[in-house]
């Protein structure tokens, strides 16, 4: 679910480019559904394998890099920032990649034991 969530997070930001939507509001890294879990019922469950800890920094990374693409969007400089917009989406895509990777690892972990 959390890798379903992320790339419908990840749709949003686009849409919200595409559509010139300035007023789009995405969730933050800790608010999230997945922010959520990790913090507790992740936590208790997962904190003792090596995988979990290193999930933070992509995930945050992730809703970072959409949030600075909708940033410039809310200032109305996507066409003269337009570098900018898809080096924050690239950055995006490359954490969620990691994010995903991460994942798959921890659930293996657990299923090792």
């Amino acid at each position: 679910m959390a890798k379903i969530d992320h790339i419908i997070y990840k749709a949003n930001g686009y849409l919200a480019i595409f559509k010139d939507d300035r007023q789009k509001e995405l969730s933050n890294s800790a608010s999230c559904r997945f922010g959520k879990w990790y913090e507790n019922d992740g936590r208790k469950v997962f904190a003792n394998y090596p995988s979990y800890n290193k999930i933070k920094s992509p995930h945050e990374e992730v809703h970072a890099s959409v949030q600075s693409a909708l940033e410039i969007l809310k200032e109305n400089k996507t066409v003269e920032e337009a570098e900018r917009v898809k080096s924050h989406f690239d950055s995006a895509e490359s954490n969620s990649k990691e994010l995903f990777t991460l994942l798959t690892k921890l659930i293996q972990e657990r299923r090792k034991g």
